[in-house]
């Protein structure tokens, strides 16, 4: 499957999918197409779908890869869900991308003469809201699709079901970090100690739309979604992730990245260049287990060690984090291209996500 030989016409092609196509990326390019070895296509819509909508393509080619790593066995010849694992252990993944809401800005269309200035101007707390709303409409959709549909079938009855999501809902998403799928999952909304000094979870059980109508949140704080089994998440299964893993050294590129330290249970920051920086592939993994699920997922399964687990406990409320040192949360990859030479090229900006 050649992922990058065109195949629609060029005005067609997603604007991310244009991007990879610049001559900076052709060691990212080939990063991509070895997480597609041995990924069938299975409706031969593939290629088209990953020129032309790119995202969720993109995400389930990187979901493929972290089950290869595991070593898990994939039987594709089920045309859903996405992956029906048979081997070390049954359960079956569903991907599922957030995505901008009509009329709103998508992830996309940032700028990088204005990219700083955006960011400086950037409103966290009404970003993370807005990955909450559309995070909550894309798990929502999917476990209502698993129950009318997917629960009849019966390579999935009986196995655990896990929702592998990533959010690409909205410009700057990846600086949500994990705050929206904590409250969305476990209604967690992190930790405030402004007035006492001390610091004090924070829970939300709803959030408004736009429209004043509100969505439930905290779904694996009560039974009513117990045969969703887990979600995997990631905010980091980003391009900025394939630049990472490529090693590249023909053009210069500095990382600014937020790890986990263990020790002050603070996140921190590094800006290195890309010949010093490392990153995993399973860097900004992180597993969300449903307490109440009716087929529990083994947490063996998921177990490198860079992945974080999240669980749960409905007797006292208490939601659990094992986050490894050095756990990635964020990063942000800008590759530096001198000027003659984006001149001839023709290059856009080169801030990867």
């Amino acid at each position: 499957m050649n992922l990058f030989r065109q195949v629609v016409d060029q005005k067609s092609l997603h604007p991310n999918f244009r991007n990879t196509m610049q001559k900076p990326y052709e060691s990212a390019r080939n990063v991509i197409s070895s997480w597609a070895e041995s990924f069938p296509d299975r409706d031969g819509k593939f290629v088209i779908e990953f020129q032309t909508t790119f995202n969720s393509s993109f995400w389930e080619l990187y979901i493929f890869a972290v089950l290869t790593q595991f070593g898990f066995t994939v039987d594709f010849s089920f045309p859903t869900p996405d992956f029906v694992i048979v081997q070390p252990y049954q359960f079956c993944i569903e991907g599922v991308t957030a995505q901008a809401s009509a009329g709103a800005p998508n992830e996309w269309e940032v700028r990088l003469n204005t990219f700083f200035g955006d960011m400086k101007s950037l409103q966290q707390a009404a970003l993370v809201d807005q990955a909450t709303v559309r995070l909550a409409n894309a798990i929502s959709g999917k476990y209502e699709k698993f129950s009318k549909q997917y629960s009849q079938m019966p390579h999935v009855e009986g196995r655990p079901f896990v929702l592998a999501v990533a959010p690409f809902e909205q410009p700057f998403f990846y600086m949500q970090l994990n705050r929206a799928i904590n409250r969305v999952l476990f209604g967690y909304d992190g930790e405030d100690n402004a007035e006492t000094g001390k610091s004090e979870s924070k829970w939300m059980r709803t959030i408004k739309k736009p429209n004043g109508s509100d969505i439930p949140l905290a779904y694996f704080t009560n039974p009513g979604t117990e045969n969703l089994s887990a979600v995997v998440f990631s905010n980091t299964a980003t391009f900025a992730k394939v630049q990472a893993l490529t090693r590249s050294t023909e053009f210069k590129r500095v990382v600014r990245a937020l790890r986990f330290n263990a020790a002050t249970r603070k996140l921190v920051q590094t800006v290195q260049e890309g010949t010093d920086y490392h990153e995993t592939l399973l860097d900004g993994l992180s597993v969300y287990y449903n307490p109440f699920a009716k087929y529990a997922l083994p947490r063996a399964l998921f177990g490198g060690s860079e992945v974080a687990h999240y669980t749960f406990t409905p007797e006292d409320g208490t939601m659990h984090f094992d986050v490894p040192d050095k756990a990635l949360f964020h990063h942000l990859s800008t590759t530096v291209v001198p000027h003659s030479i984006a001149e001839e090229l023709g290059l856009r900006g080169l801030q990867e996500q």
